[in-house]
C-alpha cells in the first residue's frame, strides 16, 4: 500500500463534479480500502498550496490533488517548498485533466483511487520560476496559448469542458498574424533573437491528443522550448490544420530548442501561464529542477531514471 494517511485537498471550482459526490467517493474506497483521510475544500487560492506544505508536519504520508491541472499544480508547489518527501496523487475533475493524461493516471475515479493501494512512485522532472515562486509540470507558455486561457470563462469551461478550449483556439488562432513580438530566448547562457507570436516551455510530449514534438520527457532534465512563427493567414492556417491533425512538429514555421534554464523577454511583452494559470506578462526565467516531484502513477508507467 502506498499510503496510509491521506490529505484530500478538493477543488470545489474544478470541472463539473458534484462535492458532496466526490466526498462519498473518497468515503467509498478509501474505507474500503483501509486508508486514513482527511478532505479539505479550497475556498480561495493558496488554501491547496499551504496544506500541502504542512501535510508531512500533519502526519500524512500521501496528498491527492481533487481538481484539475491548477490543483495539481498548487499542491505540487506546496510540497516542492516544503521539501517534502510525500507523493502526489491525482483524483482528475478538471476540464482537460492533462496531467493525469500524461502520466496515464486514469480518468474514472474508482481507478484513480486503485492507485494509493496498488500504484508505484516516481520522481519526475519538474520546471521553477524563482522570480515567481511557482513550478509547472507540463506546460509554460507566453503569446497564444496564455490568451486563449483568458478568453475562455469558466462558464465555458464546466460546459463544454476541453472543446471550449479547442474552439476558442482555433479561432484566436487567425489572429496571430497581428501578434508577433521580437523575443530574446537566453538558453544555457546562450542568447538567441526570433519573431514569434508564441513560446512553449514543454515538459510533456502529449498535450491530451496534441503531439508537441519528439524525444519531449519528463526525465532527460532539460526543458523542450518551442518558438511558434507563423506569419500571415496561410501560415496560421496550415498551423491550425497541424495543431488539429496533430501533426505540429512537422510545421516550417516551429523552431525547437533545448536547455535547463531559460529566460525569455519579448517586445512587446506577451502573456504568461503556467500549467493552465496565467501569472503576469514577460520576462520570465525557469529552471529545470531533475526528478524534483514525486508523483503516484500506475505500475505500467515505465521504469525510467533521471538523464536516461
Amino acid at each position: 500500500m502506498i499510503a496510509t494517511n491521506v490529505l484530500c485537498i478538493v477543488n470545489p471550482a474544478s470541472g463539473q463534479h458534484a462535492v458532496a459526490q466526490t466526498q462519498q467517493l473518497l468515503k467509498t474506497h478509501l474505507t474500503e480500502a483501509g486508508i486514513g483521510y482527511e478532505v479539505r475544500k479550497t475556498a480561495r487560492a493558496g488554501d491547496a498550496e499551504r496544506w500541502a506544505t504542512c501535510a508531512q508536519r500533519e502526519g500524512f504520508d500521501a496528498v491527492l490533488s481533487c481538481g484539475g491541472d491548477g490543483t495539481v499544480t498548487e499542491i505540487l508547489t506546496g510540497l516542492l517548498k516544503a521539501e517534502t518527501v510525500l507523493p502526489l496523487a491525482q483524483l482528475p475533475l478538471g476540464t482537460a485533466n492533462l496531467a493525469a493524461k500524461a502520466l496515464g493516471i486514469p480518468l474514472r475515479p474508482a481507478a484513480a483511487l486503485s492507485l494509493l493501494s496498488c500504484g508505484k512512485v516516481v520522481s519526475l522532472d519538474v520546471a521553477y520560476l524563482p522570480d515567481h515562486q511557482r513550478y509547472f509540470l507540463l506546460l509554460a507558455g507566453s503569446g497564444w496559448d496564455a490568451r486563449l486561457i483568458a478568453a475562455v470563462p469558466r462558464t465555458l469551461k464546466r460546459r463544454f469542458r476541453f472543446a471550449a478550449y479547442l474552439l476558442m483556439g482555433v479561432k484566436n488562432l487567425f489572429r496571430l498574424h497581428h501578434t508577433q513580438a521580437q523575443v530574446t530566448l537566453t538558453l544555457d547562457g546562450v542568447r538567441r533573437q526570433i519573431v514569434a507570436h508564441t513560446v512553449l516551455l514543454a515538459n510533456v510530449g502529449r498535450l491530451g491528443s496534441w503531439a508537441l514534438g519528439p524525444g519531449i520527457s519528463l526525465h532527460d532534465g532539460q526543458l523542450d522550448i518551442i518558438a511558434i512563427a507563423s506569419s500571415g493567414l496561410g501560415g496560421v492556417a496550415s498551423l491550425a490544420w497541424c495543431l488539429i491533425t496533430g501533426r505540429l512538429a512537422a510545421h516550417r514555421d516551429l523552431h525547437y530548442f533545448k536547455a535547463a534554464t531559460v529566460h525569455i523577454s519579448a517586445e512587446p511583452p506577451l502573456p504568461v501561464q503556467l500549467d493552465g494559470e496565467l501569472i503576469g506578462e514577460t520576462p520570465f526565467y525557469v529552471e529545470v529542477v531533475p526528478g524534483g516531484a514525486r508523483m503516484l502513477v500506475p505500475i505500467s508507467y515505465p521504469d525510467v531514471t533521471v538523464g536516461s
